[in-house]
């Protein structure tokens, strides 16, 4: 019954090439957590049952990107709670974790020819006052990257290590198409440091 309304949510097509692709990255821009406590002060907060992962694998997913505006709707709790979860089902994920080591941590991937790498970061903290919190060397949050600094040293990290660099960066702004400064100047700097393809 679950796959039936699976694919009844999510186009046909969409999920084929998701199980087909050999490695699926998707933000996952929710909470897996029982705790009923949100937040306070944000408008919009979003949380799924931790049974609930078991669709990631449905739909072909390997790998999620936690570096988002909403992974911490539910504090410190629902994030770790998240992190549990995709632990327990076998997702890896980055972006975000127990401390800045684990949130910035570079994910590889690798066949008898290539070497990819992953990194995962937000802009969120360009806002006044993020509720999302970042990762710091003894607490849990996102890997931010307003301030360029660490995520360039990740992607000079990563690029050492690897044929192909990835950068998925959650950053832009809501509601237009319009890159906004950071973005542009940001590209240039990924690229520089030796990013081959910036998810945006």
């Amino acid at each position: 019954a679950q796959n039936e309304s699976l694919e009844a949510c999510v186009d046909p097509l969409l999920l084929e090439k998701m199980r087909e692709a050999d490695i699926c990255v998707i933000n996952n821009e929710f909470t897996y957590t029982e705790t009923n406590k949100p937040i306070s002060n944000k408008t919009f907060t979003f949380r799924a049952k931790p049974e609930n992962v078991e669709i990631l694998k449905e739909m072909g997913v390997d790998t999620v990107s936690l570096a988002n505006n909403h992974v911490y709707d539910f504090g410190e709790q629902g994030l770790l709670d998240t992190l549990d979860t995709l632990d327990e089902a076998g997702i890896s994920y980055t972006g975000a974790g127990r401390d800045i080591e684990e949130a910035s941590k570079i994910l590889y991937y690798c066949n008898d020819s290539m070497k990819i790498s992953l990194v995962c970061a937000t802009q969120i903290e360009r806002y006044p006052n993020p509720n999302t919190k970042g990762a710091t060397t003894d607490s849990p949050g996102t890997f931010r990257c307003y301030d360029s600094e660490a995520l360039l040293e990740r992607i000079r990290e990563a690029d050492a290590n690897s044929d192909v660099t990835i950068v998925f960066l959650h950053w832009g702004t809501e509601s237009t198409n319009d890159l906004d400064w950071r973005q542009t100047t940001q590209a240039k700097e990924c690229a520089d440091a030796g990013a081959d393809i910036i998810v945006g």
